[in-house]
């Protein structure tokens, strides 16, 4: 994904910077994906190296259930493309 791309790939309507292809969609689907998440108190993170592919993490935080192991606060940190 191009460096371009990265930095507005969440925004509304936004279907890339390079509109030589033939790109289907309407641009919502990362920024409905990362309302939703959001609106739960979640997150959504972009893992991206040039050529070598693009990544999107979801997390959504456990709503605290009695008997269940608590999950972190914050997502993981690394890189999930290891």
């Amino acid at each position: 994904m191009a460096e371009a791309d990265r930095a507005r790939v969440f925004d509304r309507f936004y279907r890339g910077a390079d509109t030589s292809d033939r790109r289907s969609g309407s641009g919502l689907g990362l920024a409905i994906a990362r309302q939703i998440l959001e609106s739960h108190d979640g997150r959504i993170r972009l893992e991206s190296r040039g050529g070598a592919g693009s990544t999107f993490v979801l997390w959504s935080p456990e709503r605290a259930v009695d008997g269940v192991a608590r999950r972190l606060e914050e997502p993981p940190a690394g890189d999930p493309m290891r």
